[in-house]
């Protein structure tokens, strides 16, 4: 298999990879380099080395995918934001008053 057919055709396994290895939540910013390095990774797991550039472009093809798909959306050419709602973190409810306990009369 190629190296881009590995990443291009398992993408939603690729993006759990990535946020395994980096801070990516639902609304969150991911850059092109986290992207082409968590790539890297993945294919060296798979044993299929790639060059630098070559994960350059893999990564850049992996973006317009997933850009297609409206899971990412564009802030400026390095940099998107993730829309993907299963990577919402869980809701914390705040800190709220201590509540009254009932007193024996």
């Amino acid at each position: 298999m190629k190296p881009a057919d590995a990443v291009l055709n398992n993408d939603q396994e690729v993006l759990k990879f990535l946020k395994d290895r980096f801070p990516v939540f639902h609304l969150s910013n991911i850059f092109l380099r986290d992207i082409q390095y968590g790539i890297q990774s993945y294919l060296k797991g798979r044993d299929l080395k790639v060059s630098y550039r070559l994960a350059e472009e893999i990564a850049r093809e992996f973006v317009a995918k997933l850009e297609r798909e409206k899971i990412l959306r564009p802030i400026d050419g390095q940099t998107w934001m993730v829309n993907f709602e299963e990577f919402r973190k869980p809701l914390v409810k705040p800190a709220g008053a201590v509540p009254k306990v009932a007193t024996a009369s």
